[in-house]
């Protein structure tokens, strides 16, 4: 999404993306296809999507410093409620599951190849 809402000039929608991002760095960062996309994307497009993620991250401190707490404080309820009762209760829907979000990113990666060549040949 951030690769073709940055190749069509879409700031809103880049800025979303940026900001999703930077609020969910670490579940991001460890997944296959930022891997990927590090991997395979052009260096300077690699660097222009660091650049703005680390921009969004020192202009947010704040709310992602609130989000983590947030989601550690959801996992230490999650796990003793585990612990004490046995049974898993059911993600918060305000919860990131990591399957919608790897698929959601297996999507963008698709898209990531021919974007990213387009980009660079505009």
């Amino acid at each position: 999404m951030f690769l073709v809402a940055h190749s069509h000039n879409a700031e809103q929608l880049e800025s979303y993306c940026v900001h999703f991002i930077a609020m969910n760095e670490a579940e991001v960062l460890k997944t296959r296809q930022f891997e990927r996309f590090v991997e395979q994307a052009h260096e300077q497009l690699v660097q222009v999507f660091s650049d703005k993620i680390k921009q969004e991250v020192d202009r947010s401190y704040i709310q992602i410093a609130i989000n983590n707490y947030r989601k550690r404080e959801e996992a230490t309820v999650r796990a003793n409620h585990i612990r004490r009762t046995g049974h898993v209760p059911a993600k918060s829907s305000n919860s990131i599951d990591e399957y919608e979000l790897e698929e959601s990113l297996q999507l963008i990666s698709e898209i990531i190849d021919p974007m990213s060549y387009i980009y660079f040949q505009v």
